[in-house]
């Protein structure tokens, strides 16, 4: 059975806010389209939140990509803060790596990173040098 969370989770509603995100941004200067910033930014901080995990850490880095990518196009101040620091208080990242090297994983192109791949120096280090 799938679970809630995964119907926002999917490929293709991660694409819309980017698609979204892309309108918004490029037609920032329209007064048309400045009204939409509001609403996207909360929806995208919303999906950003919805499972506290380190297996989602690729999904909440995408939402603070589009959350930057609109603060910039619009001009206005959007906290992410909040959502990178959550990240590296999460229980995941606060002991040593103990899974082994691991091997690379691009945080951009996966939705969730694999249970042992968390615990590896490799996903350690790529987001803990990432966030800096």
């Amino acid at each position: 059975m799938q679970k809630s969370y995964q119907k926002v989770y999917d490929w293709q509603y991660i694409f819309c806010l980017e698609l979204w995100t892309s309108v918004v941004c490029g037609c920032s200067s329209e007064e048309e389209f400045r009204p939409l910033a509001y609403p996207l930014t909360q929806i995208i901080h919303g999906v950003a939140c919805l499972v506290p995990s380190a297996r989602y850490f690729p999904v909440r880095l995408r939402c603070v990509k589009m959350l930057n990518c609109i603060a910039e196009a619009t001009g206005t101040f959007i906290p992410v803060s909040s959502l990178l620091l959550d990240m590296l208080e999460m229980k995941e990242l606060r002991g040593r790596p103990d899974g082994g090297v691991g091997k690379a994983v691009n945080l951009f192109s996966v939705k969730q990173v694999c249970f042992l791949a968390i615990y590896s120096l490799c996903f350690y280090l790529h987001v803990v040098l990432g966030l800096s």
